[in-house]
């Protein structure tokens, strides 16, 4: 049955364009992005990348020349590795702006993955009120904005069922908003341009 809204609704939306408007070119799109978390890896694996003219270039270079406007980076609160820390991201997001590119920071609000089935709260955290945990987020939040200066901030990463658990579960859903809430307030305390994106994920299609 999804597939065959989907579909329709497709179709009833290109029936609605008039001649002149399928032939006009599409609109050029904001974001034309990838994710290049792992990008310090790949630079230090010692692996020679090359492109279309077969010479010898960093991937970002590649990407960029490609038409590539936008990185993706996720950030991790203290992991383990430095791939992902604060450090880290802060120095490629640099180097994405001196290219002309945007970024597109995806927080994890954890010192790992956070996904639907992990939302673990970092350990500098872990022992936090909800009114603690309201404040830490919010002025994490300002302070990787105002380093960062992202074009883009991802409020927590694949959030379905919730952030900063148990806290801020989905079933406990006043939490979880009021953290929401905390985070896009320290967003926009910081650089009230940066565009705030919340990140739902909906799965993969099995046919």
């Amino acid at each position: 049955m999804k597939y065959f809204v989907l579909l329709w609704v497709l179709c009833a939306v290109a029936c609605k364009k008039s001649s002149t408007e399928v032939n006009q070119d599409p609109p050029e799109l904001e974001i034309k992005g990838t994710d290049l978390s792992f990008l310090p890896l790949v630079r230090q694996s010692g692996i020679t990348l090359y492109n279309s003219n077969n010479q010898a270039e960093d991937m970002l270079t590649t990407l960029k020349n490609a038409g590539v406007n936008t990185i993706r980076l996720r950030l991790w609160k203290n992991p383990t590795d430095p791939v992902s820390s604060f450090a880290s991201v802060k120095n490629i997001a640099q180097e994405c702006h001196s290219k002309g590119m945007k970024v597109l920071l995806s927080v994890h609000y954890s010192d790992t993955w956070a996904d639907p089935g992990n939302q673990t709260k970092p350990a500098q955290w872990q022992s936090s009120t909800l009114n603690q945990l309201k404040d830490s987020i919010r002025v994490y939040t300002q302070l990787v904005v105002d380093e960062i200066q992202p074009e883009y901030i991802q409020i927590g990463n694949e959030i379905n069922n919730g952030i900063l658990w148990p806290d801020g579960s989905y079933n406990n859903f006043a939490n979880f908003k009021s953290l929401l809430q905390s985070a896009i307030a320290g967003a926009r305390n910081a650089v009230p341009e940066t565009k705030i994106i919340l990140h739902y994920e909906i799965g993969r299609a099995h046919v």
